[in-house]
């Protein structure tokens, strides 16, 4: 910018002003150039890997496990991204998987379950137990006395393969 001597009061305003309208130009021009990345061409953002949490589940059968799919993108982002990427079961006989992540535990035997996702995959393994088995059963009372054309109620408790105890006094003939 050259700076002039002006005597002109109008002459002088009229200076003054296309000087910051120049300035003010330059300013709108230099932040659009970097708002625009700089002259840079940018790179959109893509899916790097999968992770599934947790990467180790056991679980019995009949019994649910929530896993979780987390995309790590080339931007150095990530994100949850379960309920947009496939998933599958490597035995449906064993384990099944919903869209959500929710896989149920059909038998017992160990299962991979993959998330995939934009030709990336991810994997965890879920390890079914069997269902317990009944082991036993205990009726109560055990020496009931009855009254002649009286009545009693019996109780019968099932006793399971991992020590647990159920009422079966519906299922029990």
């Amino acid at each position: 910018m050259t700076i002039q001597v002006v005597n002109d009061k109008k002459a002088a305003i009229a200076h003054r002003l296309r000087s910051s309208v120049w300035l003010l130009g330059l300013g709108a021009a230099v932040g659009w150039f970097w708002g625009c990345g700089g002259g840079r061409a940018s790179e959109p953002v893509a899916l790097v890997s999968i992770t599934v949490t947790p990467a180790n589940a056991s679980i019995q059968a009949q019994a649910t496990q929530q896993f979780t799919a987390t995309g790590a993108f080339n931007d150095a982002s990530s994100e949850d991204i379960t309920k947009s990427v496939s998933w599958a079961s490597s035995d449906t006989n064993k384990a099944t998987i919903q869209n959500s992540g929710l896989a149920t535990g059909v038998a017992g035997g160990s299962v991979t379950i993959t998330a995939m996702s934009a030709g990336k995959t991810g994997t965890a393994t879920v390890t079914i137990s069997p269902p317990p088995t009944l082991t036993s059963v205990d009726i109560s009372p055990l020496n009931p006395t009855i009254a002649v054309n009286g009545t009693q109620q019996f109780f019968a408790n099932g006793i399971y393969s991992d020590s647990s105890l159920q009422d079966v006094t519906q299922d029990a003939t």
